[in-house]
């Protein structure tokens, strides 16, 4: 089922269904990680514990326009999709600028939907370092990275880490779909039928 719709700041996403199943599953979470001391233990242990959830985003420029696209998914261990996101934005001036501007939606989008936890994973080391502490906070795209930490410091716990392009191929693929987004699409666990292949090809076992 798709569900498209214009966030409004600081908004909400309630869909039932998926936040009964979000709570069974950080309930699950939350007896099974409960020697479990750091952050980094919890994105490490996130292929190992049944109930996490780990977020991937990424970020897309469109040569052909002004614009860019946003990509980011949500899964469960299993690998399954809770929620997706494509997202068009006017294009900003850097790359560095657009993956910000990504994983600063990824926390919002877990935090509009109710997720408690998360492991965050991005393809850009720069980002991940400075999210994680080191740099940039006194650049021009330091007020993207204050508004991130911000966002999941809200959070229960969460993480920051990095991967590589073929382990970001999900949340990649979403945001350059974002050419056809208008400007917003959000999906409730299930993807658009034509990124069935990208998901079918990333999915492992998790648990």
């Amino acid at each position: 089922m798709a569900w498209r719709t214009t966030l409004r700041v600081g908004g909400k996403l309630w869909m039932t269904t998926l936040q009964d199943r979000r709570r069974a599953m950080e309930n699950d979470a939350a007896r099974s990680m409960a020697d479990v001391t750091s952050d980094e233990d919890i994105c490490s242990s996130l292929s190992l514990v049944r109930g996490c959830f780990k977020t991937n985003y990424d970020g897309a420029m469109f040569d052909e326009s002004d614009e860019a696209g946003l990509g980011v998914v949500i899964r469960n261990s299993e690998g399954q999709v809770m929620v997706a996101l494509s997202e068009k934005i006017k294009k900003p001036p850097s790359v560095v600028a657009l993956e910000l501007l990504a994983a600063r939606r990824a926390a919002a989008l877990v935090s509009e939907t109710g997720f408690q936890q998360s492991c965050f994973e991005g393809d850009s080391e720069v980002v991940v370092k400075a999210l994680r502490g080191s740099g940039l906070e006194k650049s021009a795209v330091g007020h993207i990275l204050k508004d991130t930490l911000s966002t999941v410091s809200l959070l229960q716990s969460f993480s920051f880490s990095h991967v590589n392009r073929q382990g970001n191929a999900v949340a990649h693929a979403l945001a350059q779909r974002a050419r056809l987004s208008f400007p917003l699409q959000v999906w409730m666990e299930s993807v658009p039928p034509d990124l069935n292949a990208v998901i079918l090809a990333d999915l492992k076992p998790l648990v």
